[in-house]
């Protein structure tokens, strides 16, 4: 028995050293909620990690959520990168997944993701995704923006699934943008219905006057009073004006990046919050 338990440690461990080093670390060393700047309660705490870890078994991608106290030497979205390539995350050879870390000191977010995340989160559709989380995390309501980070990943995975991910004309309205669709129509309807009702009643108001302003002198003169021997024009000067065109050369304009560190693609944004 003892041979036997010694020959199946060794062929776990030979197993382990052969398998690629991508593969090796499928499983993460880390909860894919990880909070370090102590900014949910333990129970909201241990929901968001079900949350995430039953999105990511269900989708076979991983959706990691971090918040840090501050960084170091390196700018928020290699610190994500970085902090998600380390600790394990992805799933498969390509480290399929998608991580929002947030450092408290200086409010700064990045979003990145990898493998078949650099499909399923197109450009336009990542600004599309930071409408589902970013105006929470603007008021400092952490545990609603990190649960619609959560749904909103469960979204785009299923969108994408379907064949068209979420880009350029495809992406829906959020239910802010439609409520402020709808008021804005209302607006531009009372608008326009005053303006005809504007036009109608000054119209009835034209015909109530037998008086009315002449714009020239020609009615007040009597007639063979007035007789006007000559006429002359006389062009006296012109202005010549320039003002410069602006062109959308003027104007600095950043794309999207797909970066490789360490065999693995991953692309992604970074901002203030």
């Amino acid at each position: 028995m003892k041979k036997k338990a010694f020959l199946a440690t060794a062929l776990s461990l030979v197993f382990l050293i052969l398998l690629p080093p991508n593969l090796a670390s499928a499983t993460p060393d880390l909860p894919r909620f990880v909070d370090e700047a102590n900014l949910l309660t333990d129970a909201q705490a241990s929901a968001l990690t079900a949350k995430l870890d039953d999105v990511s078994a269900r989708y076979s991608f991983d959706v990691v959520v971090v918040s840090i106290p501050g960084l170091d030497n390196r700018d928020v979205f290699t610190f994500a990168r970085d902090f998600y390539l380390e600790n394990g995350f992805g799933d498969g050879s390509r480290r399929d997944g998608a991580i929002l870390l947030i450092s408290m000191e200086d409010r700064d977010f990045a979003f990145v993701t990898f493998g078949r995340g650099i499909e399923i989160f197109t450009e336009a559709g990542e600004v599309y995704l930071d409408k589902h989380y970013l105006p929470d995390l603007k008021n400092d309501n952490y545990n609603d923006a990190f649960h619609a980070f959560a749904d909103a990943c469960e979204k785009f995975i299923i969108q994408a699934n379907t064949g068209h991910p979420f880009d350029t004309g495809n992406i829906p309205l959020t239910p802010s943008e439609v409520t402020a669709s709808r008021i804005m129509a209302g607006t531009t309807a009372v608008v326009i219905a005053l303006i005809i009702a504007l036009i109608a009643t000054s119209s009835q108001k034209r015909k109530l006057k037998s008086v009315r302003k002449q714009d020239a002198a020609a009615p007040y003169i009597r007639q063979g009073s007035m007789a006007v021997t000559a006429q002359q024009d006389r062009f006296l000067h012109s202005t010549v004006s320039q003002e410069r065109i602006s062109s959308s050369d003027d104007s600095d304009s950043s794309g999207r990046t797909i970066s490789s560190s360490a065999g693995v693609s991953s692309t992604g944004h970074s901002g203030k919050f």
